[in-house]
């Protein structure tokens, strides 16, 4: 009797243990650019989970798909009821804005691992990716993107921030206890109350990339057909054009202010070579405060110790926007090889 006893205590047990194990569905984006080591980190981080404090109270299934793109929207589509969707991956925002609306109806646990260098806890706005070939053509990006994720209920780990330099072992090992901290310290991890999806935090563009392009590509073709620049292209003044440019380079075009024109719209360049994605990035981010702060253009900016003059920077401007279309077509070279006008 005793022991038929302690044979159903003991099925119970077994029994209640396998219903109150936490499913957890793990996979990843393109990472490494080793596809065998991506896996691999995937299976490292499943075993530390598994074998961690939530032994026996959690099963892991690793993504037999992973390492492929679409991993956010497919993590929380693939995770079971009830059960955690982790996905690891670079801070793509278009990605951000699809996970945030699936989680935020959702009763399932998001947990984003922030596999980029850029601390999202303190990014007050993230561009649109240049990849991003998926989103309206209006998105820019995310406004404060950690609030954004966390009013969506999407947990987020950042081992590239809060484990800079440690060893990739270090950092799956990293990843999953943080994994189980969340699972085991938040119960309110699966409920889908209090979630919401923040349009207010989504910035968008006030002019259309493709009405832009077509500005672009009008300046781009006076240039090529050896004319002087028209006063302006499809509506738009060359100013205006430079100041929304400049904007779309780090992120939403904003409602247009009137800008003068420089000084001087005759300043030759002496700055010859290529210049960076990143620099053209930060070149575009002087010319837009410069302009926003005086109203007017300036007749050249400083680059490496050279000059880059009015004209040249509205043609640098141009050709890396006159393509930007469509939502399909809005890459950014990751440099530009300078040109100079031929009419100034």
């Amino acid at each position: 009797m005793a022991l038929s006893f302690l044979l159903l205590l003991g099925c119970c047990f077994l029994f209640t243990n396998t219903v109150s194990a936490t499913d957890v569905f793990l996979t990843s984006d393109c990472i490494s650019g080793n596809s065998s080591q991506d896996v691999s980190n995937l299976h490292s981080i499943e075993g530390y989970i598994e074998n961690g404090t939530l032994k026996n109270k959690v099963n892991v299934t690793v993504d037999p798909k992973a390492p492929h793109p679409g991993e956010g929207e497919r993590a929380v589509y693939s995770a079971k009821s009830k059960g955690v969707a982790v996905y690891m991956a670079a801070s793509c925002p278009g990605t951000m804005k699809v996970v945030a609306k699936l989680a935020s109806s959702s009763s399932k646990g998001v947990i984003f691992v922030n596999t980029g260098k850029l601390n999202l806890k303190t990014t007050s706005i993230i561009r649109r990716a240049w990849d991003d070939n998926f989103s309206n053509m209006y998105f820019a990006g995310i406004k404060t993107p950690y609030i954004f994720l966390r009013h969506a209920g999407v947990w987020v780990i950042q081992p590239n921030v809060d484990c800079a330099g440690k060893s990739q072992a270090y950092k799956n090992r990293y990843i999953a206890n943080a994994i189980s901290n969340i699972i085991t310290n938040y119960p309110s991890l699966t409920s889908s109350s209090g979630r919401y999806y923040d349009t207010k935090l989504i910035a968008t563009h006030k002019i259309s990339p493709a009405t832009m392009a077509k500005v672009a590509y009008g300046i781009y073709t006076s240039n090529k057909n050896k004319r002087v620049f028209k006063t302006s292209y499809n509506g738009y003044r060359l100013t205006s054009f430079l100041l929304m440019s400049t904007y779309y380079m780090n992120g939403p075009i904003k409602k247009l202010i009137y800008i003068k024109g420089p000084k001087n719209s005759h300043v030759k360049s002496t700055f010859s070579g290529s210049i960076s994605k990143t620099d053209c990035r930060s070149l575009a981010a002087t010319l837009n405060s410069y302009m926003r702060k005086y109203k007017r253009a300036p007749s050249y900016i400083r680059f490496k110790g050279k000059i880059i003059g009015y004209k040249d920077a509205l043609l640098m401007f141009a050709i890396l926007t006159k393509g930007h279309t469509s939502s399909s077509k809005m890459a950014l070279a990751s440099s530009y090889k300078f040109r100079k006008v031929y009419r100034y």
